[in-house]
């Protein structure tokens, strides 16, 4: 059943309730076995039986049905989402990326949103259902007292045609997305809007309960992460929002294949508390130092943390001042959490700081962080602080700060090591072409490998494609350039 993209992860839920009757509602593959939905689509009333008949299709396989069950549902009354997991023996789990989550964290109006489901508007006399590809907007600021989204639904059915019930019946537990963000899941239609407004349930709130969490990322919970929906469009998108093509990219700073390395928590330190300085509403900063020294996963570490502290926080992925996309730079100075930007090769990118910081209501809005990584400050930094008179009131020349050199101790490099090589044996079977190779036991010739003294390798970019290719083939992994000197896998 070849899922791939986001009309194919839409579900058609079928739950036998206590009447005995099967009701049909909406939902969503959120992960290759997950499904979410509203709670009442699969429990008329109560928590839902584990036991409870539940099937799903999904446009792909045509009318088959697949056998599901309930997973988990919050039990906060006023949170209608459940979760319900395909447990059909024939299901082959679809390669598909997790879900990207988000939520609404602008004052700005009219945010566009689309849902997809199943409404009773749309049941064919044969009893067929038809989807529906609703499309309106949100109001962040309406619906907060009850945590919910209003969506204002365009082209929507008259509920006056439909007396005693509303058309939409069916449409409950669609996701609504705005952009590639789930933002919501819907749960009924509003009364007193003619059937133009429905209510769904704010995905963030599910992000409180540990219990979420654990079931829709067991393995990895960086993978579930609230993204602001106005702003996703200016920020690189999360790592584990793509598959890695090939093993150089689990060097990446954005993949952190390679867990945080404990020596740097002194300088990320400072930096928290240099975001959680009160005093100041707008504050920036430039960190500098060699390329490889580790500049880039600092700050994605420490974005992490400050979004564990409810701000937000992106990388700036505009390459150039005019390639910032217009919407989200329009939506800055109304963010209503505090946040934290970063920009990386900031010396080849001044005019993208210079356009962020004009874009920023730097005196009454919330509380923002700007921080800027390159290799050395020059003049074009001293040009910068310049420009112009807003630039030359928010950058201070002083504000640099060169990130500190790693300890040269022996040991502990060889711990650096040993752990980067678990990580990356752990990582390697995501990679394209590369599940079917034993890296557990290639781990452990690193392992022995890296014991011994470590051999010159002539051209070390050949000698990995040699490697990872006898990987592929079964054979046995040299491991030479595993422990070249030089070689410092926690700065990546």
């Amino acid at each position: 059943m070849p899922i791939r993209n986001r009309d194919d992860r839409v579900a058609e839920i079928w739950a036998r309730h206590s009447d005995g009757k099967w009701h049909c509602g909406s939902g969503y593959l959120v992960t290759p076995r997950l499904v979410i939905t509203a709670t009442h689509v699969i429990a008329d009333s109560g928590s839902p039986d584990p036991n409870a008949e539940v099937k799903v299709r999904f446009l792909p396989s045509g009318d088959r049905l697949w056998e599901s069950r309930y997973r988990w549902h919050a039990t906060d009354a006023h949170i209608d989402v459940a979760l319900i997991v395909v447990t059909d023996a024939e299901w082959q789990e679809p390669k598909v990326l997790p879900a990207r989550w988000g939520r609404l964290t602008c004052r700005h109006v009219g945010v566009q949103c689309e849902a997809t489901g199943y409404p009773d508007v749309l049941e064919q006399p044969d009893e067929v259902r038809e989807r529906d590809q609703l499309s309106g907007e949100i109001n962040p600021g309406t619906g907060v007292k009850k945590r919910q989204y209003h969506v204002t639904v365009r082209d929507a059915p008259k509920r006056s045609t439909w007396p005693g019930r509303t058309p939409w019946g069916g449409m409950s537990g669609a996701a609504v997305f705005s952009g590639d963000l789930l933002v919501g899941i819907a749960i009924i239609d509003a009364g007193g809007f003619d059937g133009k407004r429905l209510l769904a349930t704010r995905v963030d709130q599910l992000f409180v309960d540990s219990s979420f969490i654990s079931v829709i990322a067991p393995e990895d919970v960086s993978t579930a992460t609230l993204e602001s929906a106005e702003l996703a469009d200016m920020f690189t998108p999360p790592a584990h929002a793509r598959q890695p093509k090939s093993p150089a990219e689990l060097l990446r700073a954005d993949v952190e294949a390679v867990r945080w390395f404990d020596e740097r928590n002194a300088q990320l330190g400072e930096l928290v508390d240099w975001c959680s300085d009160q005093e100041e509403a707008f504050a920036a900063r430039l960190i500098i130092g060699a390329g490889g020294l580790g500049k880039t996963r600092l700050a994605r570490h420490l974005a992490a943390l400050m979004r564990d502290r409810d701000w937000l926080t992106g990388m700036v992925f505009a390459e150039t001042g005019e390639a910032l996309p217009a919407v989200p730079m329009s939506r800055l100075s109304t963010c209503t959490l505090p946040l934290l930007l970063v920009v990386d090769y900031s010396e080849t990118r001044p005019d993208v700081i210079r356009r962020v910081v004009e874009s920023l209501d730097v005196e009454s809005g919330a509380p923002t962080r700007l921080l800027m990584l390159a290799r050395s400050a020059g003049q074009w930094w001293e040009r910068l602080a310049s420009e112009s008179p807003r630039l030359e009131e928010v950058l201070e020349p002083e504000e640099v700060y060169p990130l500190k050199s790693l300890p040269s101790d022996p040991g502990i490099r060889r711990r650096a090591f040993d752990e980067a090589v678990a990580d990356i044996a752990v990582h390697l079977p995501r990679v394209r072409g590369l599940s079917e190779a034993a890296w557990p036991d290639l781990r452990a010739q690193v392992h022995r490998e890296g014991s011994r003294s470590p051999r010159p390798c002539r051209d070390d970019s050949r000698q990995r494609r040699d490697d990872i290719n006898a990987a592929r083939r079964g054979k046995r992994y040299t491991g030479r350039c595993a422990t070249r000197p030089g070689f410092r896998p926690w700065e990546r």
